[in-house]
């Protein structure tokens, strides 16, 4: 995959979260794909950061730990993954964080809002930026929008998986189409060497520093 350099052209806040975008991106980028980054000078270790809005320009999230700022040059590689599958064919969206939300929902709910998109969003933390046709529900009402929704779209931290059991088991034995974004911690150079960021499914171990991020959920082992 081709090494490319970026520049950090802004760094604002969005809703609890900061996010950034580069200068002179020459690539194009879905929902649920990533990059993965280091600052040559600040960082020891390769950094996943997940596209999260496209207005003016593309902004992904920026990780809380790092210490970026504008100017800086990061080395990048990526888009990585296939990113969420298209979602036309579904009118009713349910979209889940389990625990703090990431960001990596942010671009395929603005857009099935603009598709004109029925879209539910089941989330602990009110504090996000979102259209004001989105619905917030919340975990106690799980059961009830699962009977309205027709796709979900889930975002976790995969260590958290084996918490969340009771809750994706739910949505599995509810038959809707489910996919999930998951979140691993990366520290090799992106290519397999360390597996550190694997997810066990029922075909075996998935780097997703080389295959990306979204399962579906019928294909997680997660207990």
């Amino acid at each position: 995959m081709k090494q490319l350099k970026l520049e950090i052209s802004s760094i604002r806040k969005f809703g609890a979260q900061e996010i950034i975008s580069f200068n002179d991106i020459n690539f194009s980028i879905k929902a649920g794909q990533f990059i993965l980054v280091y600052h040559p000078e600040k960082d020891d270790h390769l950094i996943p950061i997940y596209f999260a809005l496209q207005v003016d320009d593309i902004f992904f999230v920026k990780p809380e730990n790092t210490n970026w700022e504008i100017g800086d040059h990061l080395i990048a590689t990526g888009p990585i993954g296939p990113g969420f599958s298209a979602t036309h064919h579904y009118q009713n969206l349910m979209f889940i964080s389990l625990g703090v939300p990431k960001g990596g929902l942010n671009p395929i709910i603005e857009s099935s809002v603009k598709q004109g998109k029925n879209v539910a969003y089941m989330v602990e933390d009110n504090n996000l930026n979102l259209p004001n046709s989105v619905e917030i529900v919340f975990p106690d009402t799980l059961d009830e929008n699962l009977l309205w929704a027709d796709h979900v779209l889930i975002e976790g931290e995969r260590d958290q998986l084996e918490k969340h059991h009771n809750t994706l088991e739910v949505m599995r034995k509810s038959k809707i189409p489910a996919e999930i974004l998951l979140y691993c911690p990366m520290l090799c150079s992106g290519a397999s060497q360390c597996s550190l960021c694997s997810v066990k499914t029922r075909k075996g171990l998935i780097q997703t520093c080389q295959y990306g991020s979204v399962f579906n959920l019928n294909e997680l082992e997660f207990s």
